[in-house]
């Protein structure tokens, strides 16, 4: 049971440091290309003023929603997200 531990450990670090990702409690943003961690800030700051936005108009969000998902693809559109339930893509 011990060395079925240690291999998910070993397989989490192991992912987590083939895609650097910036979390905060609200967003889960992965770097998928070469944007700058100013780049990626001002895609948080972006990411909260339609937060904000979308709380104003409906109240606040479940806490089970978040953390939100975000891929950081270079050349990428903004792409489905799969009825709400998969990752948000820009």
């Amino acid at each position: 049971m011990r060395a079925l531990g240690v291999f998910t450990f070993l397989l989490v670090s192991a992912c987590a440091a083939i895609q650097p990702s910036y979390r905060d409690e609200r967003f889960l943003i992965f770097n998928h290309g070469v944007f700058t961690s100013d780049e990626i800030q001002r895609v948080r700051a972006q990411l909260e003023v339609g937060t904000k936005a979308l709380e104003k108009y409906i109240g606040p969000a479940p806490a089970r929603k978040f953390p939100v998902v975000v891929n950081l693809w270079p050349g990428r559109g903004v792409s489905h997200s799969h009825h709400g339930q998969g990752a948000i893509e820009l």
